[in-house]
C-alpha cells in the first residue's frame, strides 16, 4: 500500500528579502526596546513598544 503524495511531501520553508528585512526590524527594535528600559528611556521605549507592536502585526498579516 503506497503512501499519499500528501505524507511524502517536506515541509519547507524559505524566506523573502522582505521577510529578512521585517525580521532584522523586528530584532533591531526589540534590543532598542530593552537598552531604553535598562537606560530609562521609559517614554521613548513605549513609543518603541508601539511600533514592534506595528510590525509584528504587519508580519502576521504578510503571512496569511
Amino acid at each position: 500500500m503506497e503512501k499519499s503524495d500528501i505524507t511524502r511531501k517536506k515541509f519547507s520553508f524559505s524566506l523573502t528579502i522582505d521577510d529578512i528585512f521585517i525580521l532584522f526590524g523586528i530584532l533591531m527594535n526589540g534590543i532598542s526596546i530593552v537598552i531604553g528600559f535598562i537606560l530609562g528611556f521609559t517614554i521613548a521605549s513605549l513609543f518603541l513598544l508601539l511600533c514592534e507592536i506595528i510590525l509584528v502585526g504587519m508580519y502576521i498579516l504578510k503571512m496569511l
